[in-house]
C-alpha cells in the first residue's frame, strides 16, 4: 500500500497505473509476489479485489496531484484518502461478488467482509497515508528531475 501510494503522489495518473499494472501482471503470470503467492488462479481468490484496489487507487491519486498540483500536506492527505476508500471500496465489492458468484465459496455479508478484512488493517493503512505524503515531500524533486531527463 506504501508504494501504490508513493507512485501516485510522485509519478502522475498513467504512469502510478502503469507501475501497478506491471505488478498485478507479474504475479498473475506466476511469480510469487502476492501475499499468498501467485498465478492466474489468484483471480478467483476474493481477496483479489484489494490488489485491483491498488490498481484503480495509484491512477485516482495521481490524477488527483496532476489536477489539483496539492503544496499542502492536508490537501495530498485528502488526496490519499480518496484512494483509500477507493482501494477498500474494490476490495469489498470485489470480495462480496466472488464469495456469492462462486459456488466453491462461502457467501459473506458486506458487514462481515469489512469487519474481518478491512477493519484490522485500516488504521495502519491510513497511518501509511502519512508515511507517503512525508516521503513524496523529500523525493518529489528527485523523481521529477528523473522524470524530466
Amino acid at each position: 500500500w506504501l508504494f501504490v501510494l508513493l507512485a501516485g503522489l510522485l509519478l502522475g495518473s498513467k504512469r502510478a497505473f502503469r507501475s501497478v499494472a506491471v505488478y498485478l501482471i507479474t504475479g498473475l503470470i506466476g511469480f510469487p509476489i502476492f501475499a499468498r503467492g501467485g498465478g492466474p488462479a489468484y483471480l478467483l481468490r476474493p481477496t483479489f479485489g484489494f490488489l485491483l484496489g491498488f490498481l484503480l487507487a495509484a491512477w485516482v491519486i495521481g490524477f488527483l496531484c496532476e489536477k489539483l498540483r496539492p503544496a499542502k500536506s492536508i490537501t495530498c492527505f485528502f488526496i490519499t484518502l480518496a484512494g483509500f476508500v477507493l482501494y477498500y471500496g474494490t476490495g469489498i465489492l470485489y470480495f462480496y461478488l466472488i464469495t456469492h458468484l462462486m459456488a466453491s465459496q462461502t457467501p459473506m455479508g458486506i458487514g462481515v467482509i469489512f469487519g474481518v478484512y478491512c477493519l484490522p488493517t485500516m488504521l495502519p493503512d491510513l497511518m501509511l497515508c502519512v508515511l507517503a505524503i512525508m516521503i513524496a515531500g523529500r523525493l518529489r524533486p528527485v523523481v521529477s528531475a528523473a522524470l524530466r531527463s
